[in-house]
C-alpha cells in the first residue's frame, strides 16, 4: 500500500508539471500541451579552424557534440508513467569571440527526444537556433525552435571535472581544440 501511495504521489506530482490548455470548444479545436523537461548532458565544442586559449583573440567556427551525462539523460513531463528520454543534438555555429576567458557565438540547433520504445516525444526540433555566451567555467547555451510558439531551452554549463586540469593547461598554452562541459538543460515545448 505504501508503494502504491508513493507511485500515486509521483504521478500526481509529475502531472502537475504538465500544464495544458482548456478543453477544445469543438472537435476541430486543437489542444495545446506544454512539454517540460530537463536533461543532464556533457556538451563538447569542437573548434574547426584553430585552437583557443586564455589570451587568444580568435573567433573560430565550431560544432557541438552532446552526450548523456547519465542514461537516459532526460525527464519529460508528458507521460508520467514513462518520463525518461534519450536525446540527440545536431548543432554548429560561428563565434564573435571564443577563447577560454570569454565566448559569444550562435548558430543552428536541432534536437530530438525518444522514449525507450523509440517513439519521438516531444516532436523533434528541426531548424532551430542557439546562442552561446559566458566566461571561464560559467557558460550558457540558449536554444529555441524555428517558431516563437515552439521549443525554448537553456543549458547552464561548467567545466567537466574529469577534464578540468587538462582544459586549464590547454587554455594556458593556447592549444585547446575541444572544450568539454557538463550541465543541465531545462526546456519547454508547447505543441498542438
Amino acid at each position: 500500500m505504501l508503494v502504491r501511495r508513493r507511485i500515486l504521489a509521483l504521478v500526481v506530482g509529475l502531472a502537475a508539471l504538465t500544464p495544458t490548455m482548456a478543453a477544445p470548444a469543438s472537435a476541430s479545436d486543437a489542444k495545446m500541451t506544454i512539454y517540460a523537461g530537463t536533461c543532464q548532458l556533457r556538451v563538447i565544442f569542437h573548434f574547426l579552424s584553430q585552437p583557443i586559449g586564455f589570451a587568444t583573440l580568435n573567433n573560430p567556427s565550431y560544432w557541438i557534440e552532446v552526450q548523456p551525462l547519465v542514461g537516459p539523460p532526460c525527464v519529460v513531463t508528458d507521460d508520467p508513467l514513462d518520463p525518461l528520454r534519450t536525446t540527440s543534438v545536431t548543432a554548429s555555429g560561428n563565434s564573435d569571440i571564443f577563447n577560454c576567458a570569454a565566448a559569444v557565438g550562435s548558430g543552428g540547433w536541432s534536437q530530438s527526444w525518444r522514449k525507450g520504445s523509440g517513439v519521438h516525444s516531444p516532436a523533434p526540433v528541426d531548424g532551430g537556433s542557439h546562442r552561446f555566451y559566458g566566461s571561464y567555467n560559467e557558460w550558457v547555451i540558449e536554444t529555441e525552435g524555428s517558431s516563437v510558439l515552439n521549443f525554448a531551452g537553456t543549458i547552464y554549463l561548467t567545466l567537466d571535472p574529469t577534464r578540468a586540469a587538462f582544459t586549464s593547461a590547454a587554455c594556458t598554452s593556447g592549444s585547446l581544440w575541444e572544450l568539454q562541459m557538463i550541465g543541465t538543460q531545462v526546456f519547454e515545448d508547447p505543441q498542438l
